[in-house]
């Protein structure tokens, strides 16, 4: 009686330690697909953004040039739209400034950040574990040039309802110079976590009036 209850107990041990390497394998096994997934839409962003190409006063961009193209259209439009308000009406805003240049670039721009969002849900509701690992992936292959533009998008009536809840959770603009950010009345449309540890930032929002 003894050694049957020794031996089952040793066989409840092995079924035990088997259920754990099966869950461990699954585990890594989903690990494996989800990244697999995620470095796919990754690589399918950055062919996106290889692909934009504009041409304007300062001559042919492509890439991540366009994007510091579309940066320095900004005070372009900043001008044309002070220029074309009545006395009294006070300077135009970060939101209308962005919406022209978006309306001029929808191609290109809501192409662009369809596929952001997209990865950044794609994470968002995943169940893999440090999910800000991944979205920290995404934020350090942007330029600032890009993050600026995807601030003012984030804001805009394009992303705020289903991309800045994500831009905010994940802290995104932690890194992002205040230098970067033209309109700073964009900042004050986030909540202070979309900033994470940004000191230069956080500081501003406490000083600006």
């Amino acid at each position: 009686l003894n050694i049957a209850k020794d031996e089952l107990s040793r066989t409840k041990q092995i079924l035990s330690d088997q259920q754990k390497s099966l869950k461990l394998q699954n585990e890594e096994t989903q690990k494996q697909i989800f990244e697999n997934t995620f470095f796919q839409l990754v690589r399918l962003h950055v062919d996106i953004l290889r692909s934009i190409d504009v041409n304007d006063v300062d001559g042919h961009h492509q890439g991540a040039d366009a994007f510091r193209a579309f940066q320095n259209e900004l005070p372009r439009i900043q001008r044309n739209l002070n220029n074309k308000r009545t006395m009294g009406s006070g300077e135009v805003g970060s939101k209308e400034i962005y919406l022209t240049l978006y309306n001029r670039a929808q191609n290109d721009l809501g192409h662009y950040f369809r596929s952001l969002y997209n990865i950044l849900k794609f994470v968002d509701t995943s169940n893999v574990e440090n999910k800000k690992l991944y979205t920290n992936i995404i934020r350090n292959i942007l330029s600032n040039s890009e993050l600026e533009l995807l601030i003012y998008n984030g804001a805009s009536r394009h992303g705020k309802k289903k991309m800045l809840p994500l831009l905010e959770r994940y802290e995104f603009f932690d890194n992002l110079p205040l230098n970067s950010v033209a309109y700073k009345d964009v900042l004050t449309e986030y909540e202070r976590r979309a900033f994470g540890q940004n000191e230069e930032i956080l500081n501003h929002l406490i000083t600006s009036p």
